[in-house]
């Protein structure tokens, strides 16, 4: 991201501290009495201006960060656990909007990815902080949205993604981290599907050809929400459903893999039951669409036979067993009637399938 400079994103935040203060350049009025008065008793009774403190926060954590990248000193731990104390501060304050905003006007964006993307000189955990940081300030903020895409933030991070094999919790703030950066963003959607990784990695975020049968819960929750997030969003179509339909088939497979309970296996991995109904409410909200659905409806047979299975189980339960499972029944119920009603597509249109929708199935392999 930084051409030929890899610490050039340690450069522009300082530059940028020491230039501008996110605010506008105009000259400032005289302050009228009233206003004098209140930030006189506000210094007084010591409340702090969050707006410094980020500054404060941004020129201490660059200094202990330039130390490891560019003089190439070791990480101290008690280097590392103080970065990570300022920059949980520094969280906390960009969860404000305003304070985001004025986050990214000082180049705050490439300052955080430049930490994500270097691999060698900054420690993982705090890595794993500034991923944290950047999924809540884009999160619902179409400006730093908008700034993430003009920096080449998906590149970025489907990058160290890519990089990161079967370091599921570090994939799983990724994951979130795109999905924050382009979820109800219509040209981040858009800039998105077109971008030639984003059909490898949606798929290996959700565990396809995983040859290993591991299933990590938290980056499949991070990665069924997104999944769904971006099929059933309101700037959707058709292509972009079938575009992603292996990542689609696979999830859904998901649901069909035997359980410890169904043989008392213990090789069969278990899923999640919150993951297992994130992808019945993924499911569901796709045949409601009726963008495409012939993905799901090549499972069809096997979805209603699993779903009677567990309707028929959970109806037995009672107490708090029954309350427990309660949503996933009327999950089950709701995709049963959706997937008797459903009628396949009239027009497919050219296919961006990897695969046939059958050769993806799981349980086949």
């Amino acid at each position: 991201m930084s051409g030929n400079n890899p610490n050039a994103w340690l450069g522009l935040l300082k530059w940028s501290l020491a230039y501008t203060d996110g605010t506008s350049d105009t000259s400032p009025s005289p302050m009228d009495p009233e206003k004098k008065a209140f930030l006189e008793k506000v210094m007084k009774e010591g409340i702090i201006d969050e707006g410094e403190r980020m500054t404060t926060i941004l020129k201490e954590a660059s200094g202990i960060l330039e130390d490891w990248t560019v003089a190439q000193k070791a990480v101290t731990p008690e280097q590392e656990e103080h970065v990570q104390v300022l920059l949980e501060e520094l969280r906390g304050i960009v969860e404000q909007i305003d304070y985001a905003r004025m986050f990214a006007a000082v180049s705050g964006l490439p300052f955080l990815l430049g930490m994500i993307e270097e691999q060698e000189s900054i420690p993982r955990s705090v890595r794993m902080l500034a991923l944290g940081i950047l999924s809540t300030m884009a999160a619902n903020n179409p400006p730093v949205q908008q700034q993430l895409l003009e920096v080449g933030s998906i590149r970025i991070l489907t990058q160290v993604f890519f990089d990161a094999a079967e370091d599921y919790p570090l994939q799983a703030r990724i994951v979130q981290a795109i999905s924050a950066n382009i979820r109800s963003h219509e040209v981040a959607e858009s800039v998105f599907c077109q971008l030639e990784q984003s059909v490898t990695f949606v798929e290996q975020a959700v565990g396809f050809q995983n040859g290993n049968g591991n299933i990590s819960t938290v980056l499949l929750q991070r990665s069924v929400f997104f999944l769904r997030a971006l099929l059933t969003s309101d700037t959707s179509t058709p292509e972009r459903v079938r575009q992603f339909q292996t990542a689609l088939c696979w999830t859904t497979d998901l649901l069909l893999l035997p359980s410890d309970n169904d043989n008392n296996n213990s090789n069969n991995a278990e899923l999640d039951p919150n993951v297992c109904e994130m992808i019945l409410e993924l499911l569901i909200e796709v045949l409601r669409q009726k963008l495409s659905v012939n993905a799901i409806l090549s499972r069809k047979e096997s979805l209603v036979g699993r779903g009677v299975e567990r309707v028929t189980k959970i109806r037995k339960l009672s107490g708090e067993d029954r309350e427990y499972a309660s949503i996933e029944l009327d999950l089950w119920e709701n995709l049963i009637a959706l997937l008797a009603r459903a009628e396949p597509d009239r027009d497919r249109g050219p296919s961006t399938l990897h695969n046939d929708p059958e050769d993806t199935n799981l349980a086949a392999q």
